[in-house]
């Protein structure tokens, strides 16, 4: 199933990389932005256990192919992803956060709220100083994700830069054979060419 959806997910961006090449979008937005997510609950070891929330930063790139249709991709870092909350360790476990959306803008004016879909991969490797017994090297490897979410868009406030806010959900059906539900939230600034 990964290797399909890796197949699957190059040529959707080769089509997005190829149509934005020759000029079918209107405009491009260019993000760089930080934020917070919050992985909900997870057995680890037969322990139900919260995990804690944690920053990132990344960046997002948009090409509007109508004034309210979009595609963007996420590419974002979290240092310390996923650490249970009950358990003790004294590692920390690093994530790439990879998202490839549909986005439907309502503009109006400069304010541009929107809705987006999509889906993407979540690749996380636990660091541990100390091994322990309960958790391994490679506590969730890398798993498909399904994000849903919207926000809004502050563009062209001063020249090409604004500002945006997103609230996301993801969805990873199979993260340790369970499925793990994070909130994120996010904001930044953007560019608008």
């Amino acid at each position: 199933m990964k290797n399909q959806f890796c197949r699957g997910t190059f040529i959707l961006l080769g089509a997005f990389f190829a149509l934005s090449a020759q000029g079918f979008a209107q405009n491009y937005h260019f993000s760089v932005f930080g934020g917070w997510n919050k992985p909900g609950k997870i057995t680890i070891a037969n322990v139900q256990s919260g995990l804690n929330g944690n920053g990132m930063a990344g960046v997002r790139f948009e090409a509007d192919f109508a004034k309210i249709l979009g595609w963007e991709n996420t590419f974002a870092y979290s240092p310390n992803f996923g650490e249970p909350d009950i358990l003790a360790t004294t590692g920390d476990s690093r994530a790439l956060i990879y998202s490839s959306n549909l986005v439907l803008n309502a503009p109006l004016g400069h304010l541009y709220p929107y809705a987006t879909v999509g889906v993407g991969l979540l690749a996380s490797k636990r660091v541990l100083s100390q091994p322990s017994q309960l958790l391994t090297s490679e506590e969730f490897g890398t798993n498909f994700a399904i994000n849903y979410g919207g926000g809004l868009k502050l563009v062209r406030l001063a020249g090409p830069v604004g500002l945006r806010f997103d609230v996301r959900g993801y969805t990873l059906p199979d993260a340790l054979d369970q499925r793990l539900n994070i909130l994120e939230v996010s904001g930044g600034i953007m560019f608008s060419f």
